[in-house]
């Protein structure tokens, strides 16, 4: 069962740490996706018009069933629902990215850095997150890989960068998660 709007209002003004996913293609990254998300509290998981769908079944395979847990909202824009959660609730949106010229590295980020109330945006596997969304961003993130490796799949990184971003936000949410 999907919560309310009203409910789903409620959670984000709690608890107010999300996941945003934009243009995601495969089922299977996205069951990643939330899997992870329940694994490192994320409250709600908002899907662009245009991502795959959370209920199909292989995507509910791979979350391992998590999508019963974690609520996730499709939008019609995602650029402009990130910019309206950082107007009425103050949440800041950190863009996943593997650009190393304008981005700073998760492993850099101190702890308390990332504020109390936050998301973290992943794209598409191949062209990664729209530049209509990543312009409303507070600030770009990628993960230290090797060199001879040119990214990770967006489940995996997703669930580095949720576990990596819980760690360093200003409540230390990672440590409530039960």
């Amino acid at each position: 069962m999907i919560p309310s709007p009203s409910i789903l209002i409620i959670l984000i003004i709690i608890f107010i740490i999300l996941e945003a996913v934009d243009r995601i293609a495969d089922t299977s990254n996205l069951g990643s996706l939330i899997r992870s998300s329940a694994a490192f509290g994320i409250v709600v998981v908002i899907l662009s018009e245009d991502s795959c769908d959370a209920w199909y079944r292989r995507c509910v395979r791979v979350s391992m069933g998590h999508v019963l847990s974690v609520p996730s909202v499709r939008v019609l824009n995602l650029a402009s629902t990130l910019v309206a959660l950082k107007e009425k609730f103050g949440v800041a949106s950190y863009a996943a990215v593997i650009d190393k010229e304008n981005s700073e590295l998760l492993e850099e980020i101190q702890k308390g850095d990332i504020e109390a109330r936050w998301s973290c945006v992943v794209g598409n596997e191949a062209n990664g997150i729209s530049s209509e969304v990543l312009n409303v961003c507070k600030s770009r993130i990628r993960i230290d890989i090797m060199n001879s490796v040119d990214s990770l799949s967006v489940g995996v990184a997703g669930g580095i960068l949720l576990h990596g971003m819980a760690e360093r936000e200003g409540n230390n949410n990672i440590t409530q998660v039960t």
